[in-house]
């Protein structure tokens, strides 16, 4: 899918950018004009959440720890678990390109590129941040 109506809002909301800019008697768009453009900053933190440059990112605890699960889940002998305890030395793997298609963080779309995640609110902000929490894990 090459998402015209989407090409458009954006060329439109650059186009509109730019006049205002013109209008100040800017050559160039500020910071805050680039902050201004929500389908621009919506199409970008989509695409790179939807085709992520990292696909996973490998740590090493240093010392003991447990790990929170965001919601209980059931182990293979069927024991109920809320943590997952972390032993020194444990290479961890998170895997971005999963996360990025967790349907409880992006909504049943998950698999659909739609910048509008980013600008209906239907991203989860407090799921997104545990995963940035874990990423900065044991560095």
């Amino acid at each position: 899918m090459l998402n015209h109506e989407y090409q458009t809002l954006v060329r439109d909301e650059i186009k509109a950018t730019r006049m205002q800019a013109t209008r100040r008697g800017d050559d160039e768009l500020s910071v805050a004009d680039l902050d201004s453009m929500k389908y621009l900053l919506s199409l970008i933190k989509e695409t790179l959440q939807f085709h992520s440059i990292v696909p996973a990112i490998e740590r090493k605890s240093k010392q003991d720890d447990v790990i929170p699960l965001s919601t209980a889940t059931t182990t293979k002998k069927g024991e109920i678990i809320t943590d997952v305890s972390i032993p020194a030395g444990q290479k961890i793997i998170i895997s971005i390109l999963t996360y990025n298609r967790l349907k409880s963080v992006w909504g049943d779309d998950a698999d659909v590129w739609r910048p509008e995640h980013f600008i209906d609110g239907s991203v989860k902000q407090g799921i997104k941040y545990a995963i940035g929490r874990l990423t900065e894990y044991h560095q």
